[in-house]
């Protein structure tokens, strides 16, 4: 088993969430690796197999950490990763999200529910996650393990008919589609945030808190996962929030500056009017299917 621990993401150009990025992780003792700066972003497929390519040059036995590059924070050190990781030789992490929600809602023209396994792949869905833990669904802002099983995992996404790389890694840990030299099984998920902690939004008392009290649920959230020993901390970002959650985790850390703490009150205000009008939309489209099935 290789001796070595590795830090990876992937960029195609620098930012200041970049910079966040590697100076955390330098300062938790890491050595950090981007991959692709400078390189066209041909989607999510090409990142997965550029970085195929670079976990796969590394010793089979080394133990590595693929991080998102521009919303992550690296929060402990590589001991903190090997004693969270143990034997797994793949450990993906996972949230817990109000987006396969979304997967539910009867939008579509025909009146039908538009859902479905497929539908709810491209939100990350695992059977077997969900089996063993109901809401929770995958999250590839940070994934961990040894680098040839972790290599076989990227390759097997890179080429994978699905467009999302959560999507491809729901149908490898389902058995659905195949990482030569991996089982389904040795996928392993991170249902007790100990790898990553998502700052996703999964239920309705959430997203009131987040609209409502944006800095204290995310100073909450925040200091809960840290004092748990948390590897690193995800603030995905959605058009709705405009990167709201990880200005203000930046803030939490340290890293922010006082405009811009205000800038993300201002865009959390307007975030809650989007989402209240969405919801709104959804709502009324919702109730009218009824009313289009009754008329025909």
């Amino acid at each position: 088993m290789g001796s070595e621990t590795h830090l990876l993401t992937y960029a195609t150009h620098e930012t200041e969430g970049l910079r966040v990025w590697r100076s955390g992780a330098q300062r938790h003792g890491w050595r950090p690796t981007v991959v692709g700066l400078g390189a066209p972003w041909r989607g999510w497929k090409a990142r997965a197999a550029a970085l195929a390519t670079a976990v796969a040059r590394l010793d089979p036995g080394d133990l590595v950490l693929v991080t998102d590059a521009y919303d992550v924070c690296v929060t402990n050190s590589p001991t903190a990763l090997r004693e969270v990781v143990g034997a797994k030789a793949v450990l993906v992490g996972t949230e817990r999200t109000a987006r396969r929600l979304v997967a539910r809602l009867p939008l579509h023209p025909s009146g039908k529910v538009n859902a479905g396994r497929a539908r709810e792949r491209d939100f990350g869905f695992s059977a077997r996650l969900h089996e063993d833990s109901p809401g929770l669904t995958i999250n590839c802002g940070a994934f961990a393990g040894r680098a040839a099983p972790l290599a076989a995992v990227l390759r097997s996404v890179a080429v994978s008919p699905y467009g999302d790389d959560q999507a491809a890694w729901g149908a490898i840990a389902d058995g659905d589609a195949e990482a030569p030299g991996l089982g389904a099984s040795e996928v392993a998920f991170d249902t007790e945030s100990r790898l990553v902690c998502n700052l996703s939004i999964g239920s309705v008392p959430e997203l009131l808190s987040f609209a409502l009290l944006p800095h204290q649920h995310v100073r909450a959230r925040v200091r809960e996962a840290l004092a748990s020993g948390v590897v690193c901390v995800h603030a995905p970002g959605s058009p709705l929030d405009g990167g709201v959650r990880y200005a203000l985790l930046l803030s939490e850390l340290g890293h922010a500056t006082g405009s811009s703490v205000w800038r993300a009150s201002v865009l959390s205000a307007i975030s809650f009017l989007l989402l209240a009008l969405a919801l709104g939309v959804v709502l009324r489209v919702s109730l009218a299917q009824p009313a289009l099935h009754h008329s025909h």
